[in-house]
Formats: C-alpha cells, structure tokens, sequence
C-alpha cells in the first residue's frame, strides 16, 4: 500500500468549482483508518501446486471494546473476499480460531472437513457468517497448523494467510510459531485489525530490501464531500483530513468519502447521523493474491463534551 504521487492526489482532490454549501446540520463526527498487512520475509517463489492455509481469528477479544463489532465484521469480510477470489483450482483450506464455546482455550476449528466437495464459495459464505463463541490463541493455532501441513507433506508448497488482531489472551509465543512455520518452507502473510502492534520480532521476518514497503505505510489523505447523485454539480467538500483514525467533525447527512489509495477509494454514500460518530475501517494489503481491500463502518453515539481529537 502506498499514497499517491501528488499529482495524482492534486487530481483526485481537485474542485474547480463546488456546488453550493449545503444547508446547515446537526454536527457528526468520522474516523477513518486502515489496517495494513504485515508482509513476511523476501517473497518465496510460488510452487506450482501451491496450497492456500487461511486461519481467520474470530475469537471473543476480537469483539471486545468500542470498535469490537467493525473489527469483526472487517477481519470475516476481508477473509471472505481474499477466499472467494483464489481461483477454484487452488488446494484451500480454512481453519476458524474461537469457534468453541466457552471462556478457555481451544485449538482452531477446521471449516467443512470434507472440504475437497465444498466450494470456494460455499467457504466465503460459511466465512461471512462466523460468531465469536471462545478463545485461542494463534501462536499454538500456527504451531497445530505446522504440524498437520509436515504430516501431509505440504509444508513446502504451502501459503499461510493470517486474518487476527494478534490478541494475546491465550498466550503462546507467536514469533517462535511464525519462525518455525517460515524456516520450514511455508509462506506467510498477517492481516492486522484493531489497535494491538506487532510484535518486535516481525521486524525480524520482514526484508529489509530497498523494493520492499514499509510495513506500517503513511495514513493516506482523504475528503469528505456531500452526497449528491445529480452529475451535473461539482462536489461540495466537507472536511479533509489523514486516515490516521483522529475524529473529523462534519455536518450530519449523506456523504461519500474520497480515499488517496493506490488506485483511488471511493466509500459510501454513507448516512453520517447527528450526534454520532462513524468509524470507517479499510482493509488494504495489496501484496496478497488476489489484493485485498474493503471497508467497513460502525456508529456509536457521541459522549457529552466530546470534542474533535487533534
């Protein structure tokens, strides 16, 4: 992921002439931020008959806090697109971290046993409808996954992709796991959401060559313009701002949100309501194949004295 050239961001911004302002409204309020991949190590070439490993974390502490719904809704849509675009020929396997009920700590759950007669499709679908009901930790889920992948022979021509919030509640040490599973032969690529930072130790998995993006890019630019399906009328901007996921004060109404990708996002239209704050939440790793990208948003109601973050 990467922010545009400034010519390209001077055009997407560009606004020779806007529509008339429109009418006053009660004030809501945005966030906008993005959750980067976590690339690993120099890129290993694909095999042939490479196999993709997906294990999605949908465990009880992703839910967890404020924006515990968006993250959720954010961590099961991206994994649901990236498994719906693989193509239908590519050995695919999904495991689910937090599917067992209960407050402890229970291994992965494999989605569909017999999955040599379930789709790509029917996959995604099962993905999108996933429900926290436990925990688990993902430095043991990974260390599982290890061995059931060196018991059929696959570790070698094998991809993992991780969708979690790197939460810790169930303990393990997610470097070790995820240094094994690499020196092994496999391939591996995170998906992050939420807050927690990497680990220190991921910036030992991450080449350090001139070509290589950095693994926490710079927020891209965006603006926030009044919804209006008339093609005629310039836009009509409301505010501008960095995703960076400080809140933005705009007045209430229908909008689209302009983002600076590469290539450009456009997100809505979306219904700001007064007296809310809507946080939107893009999904970005164009290093993944196929590339994913979605947005998701939540609104939760304003506390009184709220002001605009800095």
């Amino acid at each position: 992921m990467r922010t545009l050239r400034r010519g390209l961001l001077a055009a997407l911004f560009a606004t020779a002439c806007q529509a008339p302002p429109p009418p006053l409204a009660p004030p809501a309020e945005v966030s906008i931020e993005i959750f980067p991949g976590l690339p690993t190590r120099e890129p290993i070439p694909a095999p042939v008959s490479e196999r993709v490993e997906v294990l999605l974390d949908v465990t009880t502490s992703l839910r967890a806090g404020p924006a515990g719904a968006t993250n959720l809704l954010a961590a099961r849509t991206a994994a649901a697109r990236f498994v719906r675009g693989l193509p239908d020929t590519t050995p695919l396997s999904v495991r689910a971290l937090g599917l067992t009920p209960g407050g402890s700590c229970e291994s992965a759950s494999l989605l569909g046993p017999r999955q040599r007669a379930r789709s790509h499709a029917w996959l995604a679908a099962q993905v999108g409808s996933l429900m926290p009901a436990g925990e688990g930790s993902l430095a043991v889920a990974l260390a599982e996954l290890r061995g059931a992948l060196a018991e059929r022979g696959d570790l070698e021509r094998s991809r993992v992709v991780v969708f979690s919030d790197l939460g810790t509640e169930c303990g393990g040490d997610l470097c070790t796991a995820a240094e094994l599973l690499l020196d092994a032969g496999a391939r591996l690529d995170f998906v992050v959401f939420g807050d927690a930072a990497a680990p220190a130790c991921f910036d030992a998995l991450v080449p350090a060559e001139p070509w290589q993006e950095a693994p926490v890019p710079d927020p891209p630019d965006y603006r926030i313009v009044a919804y209006d399906p008339s093609p005629e009328r310039e836009p009509f901007v409301l505010a501008e701002g960095r995703a960076d996921g400080s809140r933005q004060r705009v007045p209430s109404g229908p909008v689209t949100i302009e983002l600076g990708l590469d290539p450009p996002a456009l997100i809505g239209p979306l219904v700001l309501s007064p007296g809310t704050r809507t946080r939107v939440r893009v999904v970005e790793f164009s290093d993944l194949d196929p590339p994913v990208r979605e947005w998701v948003w939540a609104t939760e109601p304003l506390t009184a004295g709220a002001g605009v973050e800095p």
